[in-house]
């Protein structure tokens, strides 16, 4: 409320225009309408505002150490806010800026800064909280640091005299250890000291009971032998064995404890066929393998022998089945080739049983699976082996070996294979009301 004279002798009649200017001015009036009439609803000093909203800025707290005094610091609070001025867009902003002052066009700007306001003072009286406690530990602190200091020196005293009590128990303890490890590696090292010289590289040598700390060493040094002893025991022998060694430690992994009576004793040649003590018709399958190896360019037979197949429609094939570096070939009893190689790539995965038979099962993606039954059962081992060290070394992946009692097959759709022995003279294919069979011989 302001309250104008309109003149200096108290008359109800009488106003002085001059006098009323000059206290319209004085009072500020002019410049509160100019305000009101621009539709701000507060204006404040720019110090004043920086001083009341400066803590809600992290560049404003404690002290603005930016350019242009307090109209920076303004500008800083406005722009954390987000607020537009009247610069900015002079039809619908949310304050402007004078040389001194701020105005606030709308009180929920208002309200929203005394709002943040108060929330950054709770948090600058928890900070105050904060460092007055910890101010108070400190002092309490100090007060017992020389209560700590005598406790910790007493303590130190203590456990010397202690350890010069003790300490030649220690230092008997201590010798009587290293005795006895250093007695143990001389027995170690003597024992081992012709090992090379030895026919079985130490394979009966009797290793003396290690002390309790080098238990876990000795176990280990086990191992490094036996890994040695195999080592060098194949390194010995020629390419091919060792081939063949390798191959079966492979099939040692794949199969045992898996598939029964597989037995590591027979020779793996690899290609069957061409032995003379195994096929009859050797020449004949020597000729066919050049001519085959003209048209389509492989260099190496990985695995051949001879095989009972299962055609889509139901028939028991006799076929001859050739493992490359290319594929798999299936020759007709003739060793001609009359369908396309099976390209390694796709292979999915290999099924055989449990048993000791010759089933296996060749997953073909995107087509359908091939049923074999091989001749001679003993070489399903073999081929299982030779596939997937293939497929590794062609595609660095494993090939699935699935070995289960429940053989199954994709022929256009999931059909399940039974096997049963019966009066039969080699295998056969069959179908039966309960599906396909594989009718053995007997044993």
């Amino acid at each position: 409320v302001r309250c104008i004279k309109p003149n200096d002798t108290k008359s109800a009649v009488v106003v002085d225009s001059a006098r009323v200017i000059h206290q319209i001015r004085y009072l500020g009036l002019l410049e509160n309408v100019r305000v009101r009439k621009a539709g701000y609803a507060h204006r404040m000093p720019q110090e004043a505002f920086v001083r009341r909203y400066k803590m809600t800025n992290g560049q404003t707290w404690p002290v603005w150490r930016g350019g242009d005094g307090n109209l920076g610091a303004t500008k800083a609070i406005i722009a954390n806010f987000k607020l537009i001025t009247a610069a900015e867009n002079p039809r619908e902003h949310h304050v402007a800026l004078g040389r001194t002052k701020i105005f606030i066009a709308h009180a929920q700007t208002l309200v929203a800064l005394e709002q943040a306001r108060e929330y950054f003072l709770r948090s600058i009286v928890v900070i105050l909280q904060k460092r007055l406690r910890g101010w108070r530990v400190r002092r309490a602190y100090k007060r017992m640091r020389a209560a700590l200091v005598l406790q910790k020196h007493w303590r130190g005293f203590t456990t010397r005299r202690m350890y010069k009590k003790y300490r030649a128990a220690f230092i008997i303890s201590q010798k009587y250890k290293r005795y006895k490890l250093t007695k143990f590696f001389d027995t170690i090292f003597r024992l081992f000291a012709n090992v090379r010289s030895d026919p079985e590289l130490g394979k009966g040598y009797i290793w003396p009971t290690p002390p309790p700390i080098l238990a876990a060493f000795v176990a280990n040094a086990q191992r490094i032998h036996r890994n040695w002893r195999a080592y060098v025991t194949i390194s010995r022998l020629s390419p091919e064995d060792q081939r063949e060694i390798r191959s079966k430690i492979v099939a040692d992994a794949l199969l045992t404890g898996r598939r029964e009576a597989w037995k590591w004793a027979p020779r793996w040649p690899g290609d069957h066929l061409i032995m003379m003590t195994e096929n009859p018709t050797f020449q004949a399958y020597k000729l066919a393998l050049t001519g085959l190896k003209q048209e389509l360019g492989f260099k190496t037979v990985l695995f051949a022998g001879m095989a009972f197949k299962l055609s889509t429609k139901g028939k028991t094939d006799y076929r001859a089945v050739v493992v490359c570096e290319k594929g798999v070939l299936r020759l007709d009893e003739a060793y001609k080739c009359n369908s396309d190689m099976t390209a390694i790539h796709l292979l999915s995965g290999v099924t055989i049983s449990q048993k000791s038979d010759g089933v296996i099962v060749l997953g073909i993606k995107g087509e359908s699976d091939h049923v074999l039954c091989l001749e001679r059962a003993e070489l399903v081992p073999e081929l299982v082996t030779v596939l997937v060290q293939l497929v590794y070394k062609m595609s660095r992946k494993l090939l699935t070996v699935n070995v289960t009692g429940n053989i199954t097959y994709n022929h256009k759709a999931l059909k399940v294979l039974r096997i049963e022995h019966g009066p039969v003279a080699a295998p056969a294919f069959q179908k039966t009301p309960a599906g396909m069979t594989l009718m053995l011989p007997l044993k």
